[in-house]
C-alpha cells in the first residue's frame, strides 16, 4: 500500500502576495500586497523570461507552492525551488509581458 505524506492542514501557510512588473532586461518590480515569509526577497532577471525571487531559507523543498495568473494563454509558466530561491519561467523565452501579474507564494511549515 502506496504511503502517502500531508502537511498538517491547521497551519497557516506563511504567504507572499504582489503584483509584478516587467519591462526590458529589467528584474522584475514586486508590488507587495503581504509579505509573512520574514524578511525581504528578492527578485531578478536570470535570462529572457527567466526570473528568480530569493530569501535565505524562506523556500523548504516539498513544502512550497507558487500560483501565477496570466491573461494570455500562449505564456506557459514553469517553476521550481531550492530552499533559498524560487525560479519561474515562460516557455515563449520572451520578456516585457508582467504588467501588474499576480504572484502568491504559500510555504507551508
Amino acid at each position: 500500500m502506496p504511503v502517502t505524506q500531508y502537511i498538517d492542514n491547521q497551519a497557516q501557510p506563511k504567504v507572499y502576495r504582489a503584483l509584478l512588473t516587467q519591462t526590458g532586461t529589467n528584474a522584475p518590480v514586486a508590488t507587495v500586497v503581504h509579505n509573512s515569509l520574514g524578511g525581504i526577497p528578492v527578485w531578478t532577471r536570470n535570462a529572457a523570461g527567466e526570473y528568480l525571487i530569493t530569501l535565505t531559507g524562506a523556500f523548504p523543498v516539498g513544502k512550497t507552492t507558487m500560483n501565477m495568473k496570466y491573461l494570455d494563454q500562449n505564456i506557459i509558466m514553469d517553476f521550481w525551488n531550492q530552499p533559498d530561491q524560487l525560479f519561474i519561467k515562460n516557455f515563449n523565452n520572451t520578456d516585457d509581458y508582467m504588467l501588474d501579474l499576480p504572484v502568491e507564494i504559500l510555504v507551508y511549515l
